[in-house]
This record gives C-alpha cells, structure tokens and sequence, in this order.
C-alpha cells in the first residue's frame, strides 16, 4: 500500500506530497528545485494507513475507500498491539511466540467487538471502557462523540466503523456520503487516540 507524505522541501519550502510503501522507515524525495530531502519515519502502522485514509477523503474524494481504510487503519494498530504485549508477557515467562504462532493466536478473536476488548485488556486488565472512565481526558474527548457511549464502546466501533466496512467489502456498497466517511474516519481516529494511550499507560506501568 502506498502512503502519502506531504513534507516541506528543505530550499524551496514547497510543501510536496509523496508515496512510499507501508512498511519503509525511510523517505527521500526530490524537489523540482532539483534538491533531493531525506528522513526517518516514526509513525506506526496504524498512523500510516490512516494518513492514506485521510488523502482519499480530502484528495481523492472516495468515500467508500476512505472507510475501508479508516477501519484497517484501526485493526492493525490493534493487531501490532496484540503481537507487542503477547510477546512482552509471554518472554517474561521465558516463552517465545513467532510471527505464525501470535498471528494464530490472534485469529480466535474472529468478532471486532472481541478483538478490541481482548487487546485493550492487554494493556489495562479491566478493558477499555473502564481505562476511558480513569482519565478525565479522555472523558472529555468522548463528549465530542455523542453518538458513543462510553459504556458499550466496543458495540459502537463495530457497529458504527466496521459494519459499513463490511458492507462496502461484503456487499459491494459504495454510496457513503462525505458526512458519513467523514465520521467513520473520526471513530477511527478516536480508536487510534485510545489504543495510543493505552500503550502508554501500559509502557509506565512497567517503569
């Protein structure tokens, strides 16, 4: 999958959007100016797939791809999450999962809804739900979602980000509207906010 990046050339400062691959590190790119800008990439998958969410939405204007993308962007950050926390718990116990074994592992979480609450216990025991209701922060965030409940927001991502996903993919459906992509790629931001923050929590937990 190709991912836009849009970075200011460093003589020119002519703001220029390029592709790379999901998986590099790395960008370089040359300017018409004839200077060729270089870096390293930070971002995780999760971020990467939801910047190419967010260009079909502004650029390419397709609504449909946006909320495809908008959703996978959410369930790879969970799924690098899963395969992060597993391995830290299971090396601590002396065990080693490789790719195939954390991936088979995963695949018994075939329900969204599952997923999200088995990787968000991952990281705090009592599930997302309760980890929002800890942090004043994010109850405030939420309060711009009032189509959420906090209470059931496990329900409301699958039913309100991932059933149109499944219908555009399933059923062939493509008649989204830019207000509708437009919420469903704000679920997924929002989802990516609370896995960030989760991670987080977890990490200093640890210290």
């Amino acid at each position: 999958m190709k991912i836009p990046y849009k970075l200011p050339c460093e003589k020119c400062g002519k703001e220029i959007t390029t592709f790379i691959e999901a998986e590099n590190t790395s960008i370089d790119f040359k300017c018409d100016c004839g200077i060729t800008t270089s870096g390293s990439i930070a971002l995780m998958i999760g971020s990467k797939i939801m910047a190419r969410a967010i260009y079909e939405f502004l650029t390419m204007r397709d609504y449909s791809m946006t909320i495809v993308l908008a959703a996978m962007a959410f369930e790879c950050e969970m799924s690098r999450l899963f395969k992060k926390w597993v391995r830290i718990g299971e090396s601590k116990e002396g065990y080693f999962f490789d790719d195939k074994a954390v991936e088979v592992y995963l695949r018994r979480y075939s329900d969204i809804e599952t997923k999200i609450t088995e990787v968000s216990k991952l990281m705090f025991p009592t599930g997302m739900t309760e980890f929002i209701k800890s942090r004043s922060d994010l109850i405030d965030i939420l309060k711009g979602f009032p189509s959420l409940s906090i209470d059931k927001i496990h329900t409301d991502f699958k039913e309100k980000l991932f059933w149109p996903r499944n219908a555009i993919l399933h059923n062939g459906k493509s008649n989204y509207d830019e207000d509708y992509a437009s919420r469903c790629l704000n679920y997924a931001k929002l989802g990516l906010v609370l896995l960030d923050q989760m991670d987080k929590h977890k990490r200093d937990s640890l210290i």
